[in-house]
């Protein structure tokens, strides 16, 4: 026992950890201590890779979404036309034309196999995606209609607008339930917590506002943007929020405080989207100068930038306007002024 002691002390005077000491005296005993745990600061590597381009648009592509089983890419574009693609294929599989100007946003509702998008022609059209068809058409906005979500028991639907309000429709009988008076300004987005209870709107008037979906009470006032904020987006656990401003920065907003968790700064000019990855941490965004950002909320700094090609060829060649993620994390998909989309494997999510 005295040699082991000697042992020890001689480790510890050559500089050695405690660690090592215990793990000396347990091999001396013949035990098998456990391996200390690895640190949890450690990111993951998280890379995008070109899967396709999509072309068919004839004009600046302005919304993305992917429906719930991630087969299927819906895209919106200053064409007044939706288009519905082949995610594996980038295969383009239905047009559908009936608005009558720009479409600014699309949402799956259910299993996928509606859609509903919102326009610049004051109209929410309800598609139906299994006979490709004109469903129903909402009336009721003074303006613009600029984005749409779904509530979580798809019973509701919720649009926002240029004509400063927010509004509740029923869905099965397509009747107008609220009209609020959500800001002072344009209404560029809205968004659904993950847990059903709560929504967010961005504005011009440079406000996040959080209200109760049930009530339309006004939760919730986050001020700090200094330009028109067009784009949020909850983290899947619906405690942060990510706001995309035309001040070239995007907030990460502690919901149950209000406060400012981080602000990204690194695009060069208007920073028109942002969307978060289902692991939580992983936020994209895109921007008027261009690029694609991929940034970690866990260190509130940009780890990845997809830069533009000036010949469209491996990026796009124009400002970015819309960025989605798949439901099942495997594709990232881009849309831009270039009238393109792109797809982006992920790798690492």
């Amino acid at each position: 026992m005295a040699a082991q002691l000697s042992a020890e002390i001689s480790i510890l005077s050559g500089g050695a950890s405690v660690s090592a000491i215990k793990a000396s005296r347990g091999a001396a005993l013949g035990l098998q201590l456990p391996k200390e745990p690895l640190p949890q600061h450690i990111p993951k590597i998280v890379r995008v890779e070109r899967k396709h381009t999509l072309k068919g648009h004839a004009d600046a592509v302005t919304s993305l979404c992917f429906s719930p089983d991630s087969f299927l890419l819906a895209s919106g574009s200053d064409d007044n036309t939706v288009r519905m693609w082949d995610v594996q294929s980038g295969n383009l599989r239905t047009i559908f034309t009936g608005h009558n100007a720009k479409v600014h946003a699309l949402n799956f509702i259910g299993s996928g196999t509606i859609l509903f998008s919102v326009s610049k022609d004051r109209t929410i059209i309800e598609w139906d995606l299994l006979r490709g068809t004109l469903r129903m058409t909402l009336e009721g906005h003074g303006a613009p209609v600029y984005g749409v979500c779904v509530s979580k028991d798809s019973q509701k639907i919720i649009t926002c607008s240029h004509d400063e309000t927010i509004r509740i429709w029923e869905i099965m009988k397509g009747n107008l339930q609220k009209t609020v008076k959500a800001h002072t300004s344009t209404v560029y987005s809205v968004v659904l917590c993950p847990d059903g209870k709560l929504i967010a709107t961005a504005s011009a008037d440079k406000t996040v506002k959080l209200w109760d979906l049930g009530t339309g009470e006004l939760k919730a006032t986050l001020i700090g943007h200094t330009s028109h904020v067009v784009g949020v987006a909850f983290t899947p656990d619906g405690k942060k929020l990510l706001s995309a401003g035309w001040d070239e920065v995007i907030k990460c907003w502690d919901v149950e405080t209000g406060d400012v968790l981080h602000t990204f700064t690194g695009h060069q000019g208007k920073v028109h989207c942002v969307c978060t990855a289902p692991d939580g941490d992983t936020v994209f965004s895109g921007g008027e100068d261009k690029t694609i950002k991929l940034w970690r909320i866990s260190t509130g700094t940009c780890f990845h930038t997809i830069q533009p090609d000036p010949l469209g060829k491996a990026s796009h060649s124009d400002e970015v306007l819309a960025v989605a993620i798949s439901p099942d994390q495997s594709l990232l998909a881009s849309a831009s002024a270039d009238n393109s989309i792109r797809t982006w494997k992920v790798v690492g999510l």
